[in-house]
């Protein structure tokens, strides 16, 4: 009789502590845009508002400016985050060092050069930023893109000719507030 309530105290113990671990394993970080805020971006020399229209039939977010124009669609499975393209933007699980090819077009690529970064910016302070770099094997063009948990893009940065190859910040969030 003893045993059986030292192996049922043993049992009930290991159930208890393993639970919470297994919820916690499976709960995956979301790189998704928050759809109960509205974004404001700077970009270049323009400031625009976007915010979730509609969830489309492909099963994107559909995020949209003032005019009701497009502007973002993502689409986040457990193999990762999609763009309107269908293509990647961040293969799950997240790896530093992963490295991935366009779907569409071959001499782009991708790869996720940190997953860790901590970002300050005008919008706030973001931790744990997916960083993903993405280089045209053709020229020396690349970019550089920072995706915050449970918020998405918060940052873009482009390096071309016209900026002499050093990347400069064009695309960045510079104001995140409930709707």
């Amino acid at each position: 009789m003893r045993n059986v309530i030292k192996f049922l105290l043993l049992f009930s113990l290991l159930i208890a502590f393993t639970l919470p671990l297994s919820a916690n394993a499976s709960k995956k970080t979301s790189y998704l845009m928050d759809k109960k805020k509205l974004y404001t971006y700077s970009h270049s020399s323009d400031i625009t508002i976007i915010k979730f229209k509609q969830k489309t039939d492909l099963g994107y977010d559909e995020w949209v400016n003032k005019e009701d124009v497009p502007f973002f669609a993502y689409k986040e499975t457990k193999k990762g985050l999609y763009g309107s393209y269908g293509d990647y933007i961040i293969p799950y699980p997240v790896k530093e060092g992963k490295i991935w090819y366009d779907k569409w077009d071959k001499s782009y690529k991708h790869k996720i050069i940190d997953s860790k970064r901590t970002i300050k910016i005008k919008a706030g302070t973001f931790k744990n930023v997916i960083v993903v770099k993405v280089k045209n094997t053709r020229n020396k063009d690349y970019s550089v893109s920072y995706y915050a948990p449970n918020v998405g893009l918060i940052l873009m940065a482009r390096a071309d000719k016209s900026t002499n190859y050093r990347a400069k910040k064009d695309t960045k969030l510079i104001k995140l507030k409930n709707k």
